[in-house]
């Protein structure tokens, strides 16, 4: 009796010094390696970095189009006025998907990105009569904790 007492205590205090593989490093590895990034884009990608180098009254547009490209869009607002229009959104949704613990704790952390810029300008009669850069720059984190019913997964 005393023997089986002595193997009971020496399991119990070897079981308290086993390390859960939730919080090994392994597992973190895991849990990195485990993200699903996707990335959506639309529109012509442009050099905002040229954009300074627009000069209204005197840039034309075959040097819109060698410094930009091609634009998006052109709308002809009258026999004298054409908008041009050049646009670009770029999104990332970021969606790490790992276990913690057991498959009722299932935790899904999302995260979405996006950068868009516009660029607006208004030519008259073959010219740059004014123009407007735009950027919008938003990030959001959404945590979510969902439980799962294993029950359900049949």
């Amino acid at each position: 009796m005393k023997k089986l007492f002595l193997i009971s205590a020496v399991s119990l205090l070897l079981a308290g010094c086993i390390q859960s593989p939730y919080n090994s490093q392994v597992f973190q590895d895991i849990q990195k390696a485990s993200t699903n990034v996707q990335t959506n884009e639309f529109g012509n990608d442009f050099n905002e970095n040229l954009v300074p180098k627009i000069i209204k009254g005197k840039t034309t547009e075959q040097q819109l189009i060698a410094m930009f490209g091609e634009p998006n869009m052109k709308l002809v607002l009258n026999e004298k006025d054409t908008k041009w229009n050049y646009f670009h959104t770029k999104m990332q949704f970021e969606s790490p998907t790992y276990m913690t613990g057991s498959l009722s704790d299932f935790q899904n952390n999302i995260k979405q990105s996006s950068m868009t810029k516009t660029l607006d300008i208004l030519v008259r009669n073959g010219k740059v009569l004014n123009y407007a850069l735009q950027k919008a720059d938003p990030t959001i984190k959404t945590n979510t904790k969902t439980k799962i019913d294993p029950q359900k997964l049949n």
